[in-house]
């Protein structure tokens, strides 16, 4: 006899990954259980072991999600008009403002975004490797001379941008400094 395996329905793994945001964001990775997870978003523990086997997978699933979001804004920015140089900028604006909102609402950002973060790894890894590849591209398609390490460094100062920022708004003008300077 066939044993049928069941579907997982995708608006009940989006609302478990929106309780495990908004757990992990108040309480840390650490302080986080799939006891909380299941029972917060309201399915049994069961359940959330079909979608997610442990809490690492959930972690590194919402970590993609998040990534591909902002993926998407920096894409949309570099899709837009004008020269690539104003084009990286308003892209890594939204991109250090997205990380920005994300983190400065966690007491526990170190621990959930910090260079530590084995989970974070491979996704963070995917996500700057795509970032390069991007801005590199717009700026070889301009006839850029030495794009890639003028990338290489711009995704490091970008860095430095996002982790010194005190208020959202400082973000823009840091960041069209940045791009000004490195790629003029």
């Amino acid at each position: 006899m066939k044993q049928q395996t069941r579907q997982l329905n995708p608006e009940r793994r989006d609302r478990i990954l929106n309780t495990a945001q908004a757990l992990f964001v108040l309480h840390g990775l650490r302080g986080t259980s799939m006891e909380a997870i299941a029972r917060e978003a309201g399915v049994a523990k069961p359940t959330l072991y079909a979608y997610f086997a442990d809490k690492d997978l959930v972690f590194k699933t919402l970590a993609r999600r998040i990534f591909e979001e902002w993926q998407a804004l920096v894409a949309l920015e570099l899709s837009g008009p004008g020269p690539a140089q104003e084009r990286i900028a308003r892209a890594l604006t939204a991109k250090l403002k997205a990380y920005f909102r994300l983190i400065s609402v966690s007491p526990h950002a170190a621990e959930l975004y910090g260079e530590k973060s084995k989970l974070l790894a491979e996704p963070l890894e995917a996500l700057e490797k795509w970032l390069e590849e991007e801005f590199t591209s717009a700026l070889v398609a301009e006839g850029h001379k030495d794009a890639r390490r003028h990338v290489q460094v711009l995704l490091a100062c970008a860095e430095g941008l996002a982790a010194r920022a005190r208020y959202i708004e400082e973000i823009g003008p840091a960041a069209r400094l940045v791009v000004s300077k490195l790629l003029s």
